[in-house]
């Protein structure tokens, strides 16, 4: 299949004044179009993980899964490594055989090939059943060595098996390999309740040791309780790492149990297997199974970074993997409805649940999408509506997306119904005259649109000829409404009201409107009165001007002028007040008497007042201290009213009714019209509530309320029960009881009895509980309440939680929940908390010098039974310290034979083992990082000790010459082995090689002559003086200065550390390089041997200044007074070698010649005069801040003593220049007097090396 186009359709609805809209579906259109799967053959090392893909095309990957693998056998594997297993199928769709070997997978070699079909043919020729089975045999391993993939189409439905079988082919490790991590699901999508593994298959031998870190401040479970708990450490990278400290498993060899697993030679499941797969399922909500990471139950906590490691002794490496746990995704709006007035500011919180991590929240209003306003905010998840427009009625949608599902939720923003407000009223002063015309008006607002009616003296104002009622509403939203009397009458007046009313309130605006004529009274209707209220009754008089209205009381005798008592007033508009109404005083004829100016005119109208009694309950109460199960009686007696009286019960609002499942439990007895009981039998909880009589005639309806409450003993919601932790974790103990108890915990301690008591309390008493059995002394648990504080707090729930359980916080509990009905609720029992293997230190280090003894010990504390185990740098060391059980080392699987220098003692205690390790003479073998590991059941941990082993440096390595010239070199080596503690110097020495060194000490030829100290420097020694320098010990080179050229020196180098001296290096020599001569012929004379012939002889330069091997002389020759050149001839040494005195003839005139000879050699010439010597340097004086330098001449007898030179000797010195420079400058000159033979050197700095 093959998606060729999609669209997106969205389902919009509108009911009454709102528009909603339903989320957006994207529809799929594909045709068929073939594809193919494959499974390749992949490459595994012996011992680690292999992996195999299902290659599906790219044009349809998108929409084709991978849904299961199959063996050759067609047998349909499961990731089973949970199980002891040794499959993993990833959501990739990605397989994962664990812990392969050779027995399991054979190697694609030709060799291994050939074997497994000598193996075959083996079986056929032994015939037989044997040939049968080995055929089998062979069949069945073939099978188990061969894979494929089956796979679907998620549009189509369509199912595909890869065309061909993949297998795993396994070599063996040819040496040391750092971990390489092959796996490549870097993004896992879960749901949310469900197991996830997160893979970390890695090639590395030998096996290397697993980390997991998650990358986030929240922490992780890793035990079976709901919170959460980690132990932080920081990683050597940009984020903040909290190691995972979770139970580790390692699926062995012999591990596979199902009939899936890859292990062919065992058909049954091993015990070892049970063993481990019952470990793995109790081990906790987190675990580490080989190198995956188990997570049950997940929750969105869960979601986040997660990082293995994997380290071994040849490397490290890291893969980073991220989970997203997906929740159903919901969305609600808070609050969902409003009833806005006008002006009024208005919030929508958008509140999302689940679903992590949220790509989009869109708001639209009335399913379409918000403008721009100055009137609205949207920031996220909420909206702000500013300055609510009252006319307006909307729905607002929040719609919210995630990668998987988009869902919303809508809210409804209604106008509050607002009371009418009058915005104009009529008001006429003067009176009218009959005939003319009157128009009265009255506007009102409201919500809804209120309704105005109007009324003349209390009775509705009828439309006919002459007078006109009616209204219309503006464009603001005002009602008006008004009335128009044409040709008005003496009649028309009186008191004029207009009523605007709605749904929420009304309101009235009255004026009285005059109109001249005689008196006039309109006829009134009788009225009904209430006993006990008050009453006005208006005299409906019209003319202007009236003298007087007066109330009479028609009575059997003779009509009486009101008011007669305190109870009637005359008020000045002619109304009577008539103030609690009493029927046999005030139930009467009334009328009015109206009375014209100076009596010309006088009308009257009578009405009846008829006088009705309101039903009066008797007050009655509930019964007290009401208890579950107690029978209930309700009388309610009406002792005043008039008949006929209705009289019912009501319970939260509700009536009651007699119950049709159990008609004896709740009855309704109505003996009389002025009586009724309410029965209900054997109350309960659901009892409990508000119940109202209600007396009802033709004067009023009256009520009586009472609140009944049915106390009800607590019973469980949540029983505690027992519970196991392991330390560390949070636990939340459960314990809920209905009936609004108190609940509180206690914790039992125990105190030795013999003695049976029995005993209980409400709330902070000691509750012992004890027994006495067969006369022995059995513990008395005496229970304690507990405090809450930071580590153990009761919830408002009543559940107790701990938090980092701890050991000591295992025993007997107490919850007990009391509301004062009954005698309670409680429930003991027992939590036990398992230690996990455990160091309380987690390193330490020592440092010792060679040939010392040394002894550490590893205590681990946890639960037996436990197994330690030793490494040295992090290789397993061959040692038996097994206590019980199994190993879940994740140490290197290669072992190390212990040295016999060791000594292992292993020793129980009462909380743990400790292991005692001897090592006797230590040497620099033994300076490692030794790490013990201790696991039980429950979990592990190490404990590093790094030990350091001291000793003097070794020999300088690799020392070579870096540079040489004729009077220097510069010598380089590298750093030795520092013994463990910091070089503090190096010393190298050297002196001139002459024949009789041969294999001498140095030190036995010449005392050693210190060089850069305060002591006298003698450069005039001997050739065979050593000379000793001393640099510091981050220094790896040296420079060798004043050396002779053409000359041999030999060299040795000593490393020094704070425990002595090292071993100095072999001998190092080296040859300078050769410079011209630096001194003229010696002692020449010169012959007269023919008028035009002279002879020269002479002697070879002094051998120290020669410099190199000579070749020849130069001989020039001039006539002493001419001006002219000298002519120089060349005289060549015979064969290489320097005569004892050389000589020549030259040819010359008879005048006085000027004779001159120079050295020849292959680096150059002397110069063709005597140039002065160089001075010999005889001694160094030196003080913290300056050096004194003093010097000698040498002549040519070698006697260093300036006054014995002669002109003939030497040429004439001058001057001195003496030149100085220190690391950080160039050099500097001083000229000095030829009188002088020393200088001082001052202001200099201490400390710092001159030349």
């Amino acid at each position: 299949m093959a998606v060729l186009y999609h669209f997106r359709q969205v389902c919009n609805g509108r009911e009454s004044l709102w528009q909603s809209a339903t989320t957006t579906t994207t529809v799929l259109k594909c045709v068929k179009q073939p594809y193919e799967v494959q499974v390749y053959d992949d490459f595994a090392i012996k011992g680690n993980t292999g992996i195999l893909r299902c290659h599906i095309p790219s044009f349809v990957r998108e929409h084709v899964r991978v849904t299961n693998w199959l063996t050759g056998d067609d047998v349909q594997i499961h990731s089973n490594l949970l199980k002891g297993g040794r499959y993993s199928v990833l959501p990739n769709g990605e397989l994962h055989v664990h812990r392969i070997s050779d027995e399991i997978i054979v190697d694609g070699s030709s060799s291994s090939m050939q074997k497994l079909s000598q193996s075959s043919s083996t079986s056929n020729e032994s015939g037989g059943n044997s040939n049968s089975n080995n055929n089998n045999n062979n069949h069945q391993q073939r099978n188990k060595l061969m894979f494929r993939c089956q796979t679907k189409h998620i549009l189509s439905g369509q199912t595909k098996l890869s065309g061909n079988y993949g297998r795993l082919i396994v070599t063996e490790p040819q040496s040391r390999m750092p971990p390489k991590i092959i796996a490549n699901l870097r993004h896992i999508v879960a749901q949310s309740g469900e197991t996830v593994e997160l893979p970390c298959s890695t090639q590395a031998h030998p096996w290397p040791m697993f980390t997991w870190y998650r990358a986030s401040t929240e922490t992780t479970n890793t035990g079976s309780s709901s919170s959460s708990s980690t132990e932080g450490a920081t990683m050597s990278s940009n984020k903040r790492m909290s190691r995972l400290l979770v139970p580790t498993f390692r699926i062995g060899d012999s591990d596979s149990s199902n009939d899936d697993s890859i292990q062919s030679s065992s058909s049954s499941t091993s015990t070892e297997s049970l063993a481990t797969s019952y470990r793995i399922s109790k081990a906790g909500r987190i675990v580490q199974v080989d190198s995956s990471l188990f997570i049950r139950d997940l929750t969105h906590h869960d979601s986040g970074i997660y990082v293995c490691v994997a380290n071994n002794s040849a490397g490290q490496d890291r893969f980073e993997i991220e989970l997203l746990v997906r929740a159903p995704l919901s969305v609600t709006i808070n609050p969902s409805h409003i009833l806005a007035t006008d002006g009024e500011n208005i919030a929508f919180n958008c509140t999302v649940n689940g679903g992590a991590p949220i790509s989009r929240i869109q708001w639209r209003r009335n399913a379409r999408p918000l403008g721009s306003s100055p009137s609205l905010s949207v920031a996220g998840n909420r909206v702000h509506l500013y300055e609510n427009d009252r006319r307006l009625l909307i729905q607002q949608q929040c719609i919210v997306s995630n990668e998987f599902e988009s869902v919303q939720a809508s809210a409804e923003l209604a106008l509050a119904d607002d009371p009418p407000a009058f915005f104009y009223v009529f008001s006429v002063v003067e009176p009218v005259k009959p005939g003319t015309s009157l128009s009265i008006k009255c506007s009102a607002t409201g919500v809804p649109l209120p309704q105005i009616v109007w009324t003349l003296d209390g009775s509705p104002l009828a439309d006919h000829g002459r007078i006109r009622v009616g209204d219309y509403v503006s464009s603001d939203g005002v009602v008006n409404s008004f009335v128009n009397i044409t040709s008005v009458r003496t009649e028309d007046g009186g008191i004029y009201s207009c009523t605007a009313s709605n749904d929420v309130h009304s309101i009235s605006h009255s004026g009285r409107i005059n109109v001249f004529g005689p008196a006039f009274v309109r006829p009134m209707k009788n009225i009904t009165a209430i006993s006990g209220h008050n009453i006005h009754l208006h005299c409906p008089a019209a003319g202007y001007p009236l003298e007087s209205i007066v109330w009479f009381k028609r009575s059997s005798e003779s009509p009486s002028r009101l008011p007669q008592n305190h109870r009637q007033k005359s008020l000045l508009n002619g109304t009577l007040l008539i103030e609690k109404v009493d029927r046999s005083s005030d139930e009467d004829a009334y009328r009015c008497v109206v009375t014209g100016t100076g009596g010309a005119s006088k009308a009257s109208a009578e009405l009846f007042m008829r006088v009705l009694v309101a039903p009066v309950i008797s007050p009655f109460n509930p019964p007290p201290n009401l208890r579950e199960g107690m029978r209930v009686m309700l009388t309610c007696s009406v002792v005043e009213g008039d008949s006929p009286i209705l009289i019912q019960f009501l319970k939260d609002g509700e009536p009651i009714h007699e119950s049709a499942s159990q008609p004896s439990r709740i009855k309704l007895d109505v003996a009389n019209e002025f009586s009724a009981t309410l029965f209900i039998g054997s109350v309960n909880a659901d009892d409990s509530g508000n119940y109202t009589c209600i007396a009802s005639n033709m004067a009023a309806v009256s009520t009586y309320s009472i609140v009944m409450k049915v106390n009800v003993p607590p019973k469980w919601k949540i029983a505690p029960v027992d519970m196991e932790a392991i330390e560390g974790q949070n636990v939340v103990i459960d314990c809920s009881a209905s009936g609004e108890p108190r609940i509180w915990w206690e914790r039992a301690y125990d105190k030795p009895s013999d003695h049976r008591s029995l005993s209980s309390s409400l709330s902070g008493t000691t509750i012992p509980i004890s027994a006495h059995q067969s006369g022995a002394h059995q513990p008395t648990h005496y229970f304690r309440t507990l405090v809450s504080n930071s580590h153990m707090h009761t919830l408002e729930n009543g559940s107790l939680m701990i938090r980092d359980v701890a050991e000591e916080d295992s025993g007997v509990y107490l919850c007990q929940a009391n509301n004062g009905v009954g005698s309670g609720l409680s429930k003991v029992i027992t939590v036990k908390v398992h230690v996990p293997a455990h160091f309380k230190s987690k390193f330490s280090a020592q440092t010792v010098q060679k040939g010392d003894s040394i002894e550490f010990n590893c205590d681990a504390y946890g639960e037996p039974p436990m197994t330690i185990k030793l490494a040295k740098d992090r290789m397993q060391m061959d040692i038996d310290t097994g206590t019980n059980g199994g190993s879940h080392s994740s140490l290197n699987d290669q072992t190390l034979r212990i040295d016999s220098r060791y000594r292992v003692v292993r020793k129980p205690s009462d909380d743990g083992y400790s292991l005692i390790v001897r090592i006797m003479s230590v040497d620099r073998r033994d300076s490692s990082l030794f790490t013990c590991l201790a696991s039980n059941a429950y979990g592990k941990d190490e404990y590093n000790f790094q030990l350091i082993v001291q000793e003097p440096p070794g020999k300088p390595e690799n020392v070579h010459i870096l540079e040489s010239e004729s009077r220097s070199a510069v010598v380089g080596w590298s750093a030795p082995y520092s013994g463990n503690s910091p070089l503090l110097a190096y010393h190298i020495e050297y002196r001139q090689a002459v024949a009789t060194n041969g294999d001498s000490s140095w030190t036995d030829v010449s005392p050693i002559v210190s060089v850069g100290g305060s002591k006298h420097l003698d450069l005039s020694a001997s050739p065979g003086t050593t000379i000793r320098e001393t640099i510091a010990g981050t220094e790896n080179s040296f420079a060798l200065r004043s050396l002779k050229p053409m000359t041999i020196y030999e060299l040795r180098i000593q490393a020094e550390n704070k425990l002595g001296l090292g071993s100095f290096t072999s001998i190092l020599k080296l040859v300078t390089k050769e410079e011209a001569p630096s001194g003229p012929p010696l002692n020449i004379h010169v012959y007269p041997m023919t008028a035009r012939t002279l002879q020269i002889t002479f002697q070879p330069p002094k051998s120290e200044h020669q410099n190199g091997q000579l070749l020849g002389y130069y001989v020039g020759y001039k006539a002493l007074d001419l001006d002219e050149h000298f002519m120089f001839k060349k005289v060549m040494e015979n064969n290489g070698q320097t005569n004892a005195s050389g000589n020549d003839k030259l040819s010359t005139a008879s005048v006085n010649k000027e004779v001159r000879i120079t050295d020849l050699q292959m680096i150059g010439e002397t110069l063709v005069n005597d140039p002065p010597r160089a001075p010999l340097l005889n001694s160094v004086n030196v003080d913290y801040d300056s050096v004194e330098l003093s010097w000698t001449i040498e002549t040519s007898d070698n006697q260093p003593n300036p006054s014995s030179l002669s002109k003939s000797d030497a040429p004439e010195i001058t001057g001195y220049f003496v030149y100085a420079k220190s690391p950080f400058s160039e050099w500097e000159e001083r000229q000095v007097d030829s009188s002088q033979n020393s200088y001082t050197f001052t202001q200099l700095l201490c400390g710092t090396q001159y030349q």
